[in-house]
């Protein structure tokens, strides 16, 4: 199945790309998204692990994600008070470019980013919509690798909660 072509682009901060690559579910952005847009310092914050990194080049080289170096930096070094630099960067960019949709997990970052209204979704969003779109049959054994392999914190509501919306049974 296709991904469906936004209008606007689809951003992306580190912890989404580095969870997917993780647990080698790194082509669910393009199934879904199709191209995703990453600023250079979340480039550099991918590189920063050793286990993420070379998972991550290979995706950039196979066209998952492009990199981008361009944003408001005094947007971002408002952000920086309260947020790390590839959020505040993720958000400045997306605020810039009037994004479609911000992947982020943090959830300050997320709280920030709703607040200059800019739509956000996480990891979990992401594999319900894989879901609905028939990319995946069931998101509860990549729920699994998430916290066992990426070692994704989620709390066992949240967890129930989406397994429910998914139409699967809790774990």
């Amino acid at each position: 199945m296709s991904a469906v072509p936004a209008t606007s682009p689809i951003v992306s901060n580190t912890s989404p790309i580095s969870n997917l690559c993780a647990i080698g579910r790194i082509e669910l952005l393009t199934a879904v998204y199709g191209l995703v847009i990453i600023l250079d310092v979340v480039r550099a914050e991918l590189a920063a692990s050793p286990r993420i990194a070379p998972l991550a080049r290979a995706a950039e080289a196979r066209g998952v994600f492009s990199v981008s170096s361009s944003y408001n930096p005094r947007t971002a070094s408002l952000l920086r008070q309260t947020l790390d630099a590839g959020e505040s960067a993720a958000i400045a960019l997306a605020l810039e470019n009037n994004a479609d949709l911000l992947l982020i997990d943090e959830h300050l970052g997320r709280s920030v980013a709703k607040s200059v209204n800019i739509s956000v979704m996480g990891v979990l969003g992401i594999l319900l919509e894989a879901k609905k779109r028939g990319i995946l049959e069931e998101i509860s054994p990549v729920i699994t690798d998430l916290i066992t392999i990426a070692n994704f914190r989620i709390a066992p509501s949240l967890q129930a909660h989406v397994l429910s919306l998914a139409g699967e049974k809790p774990l």
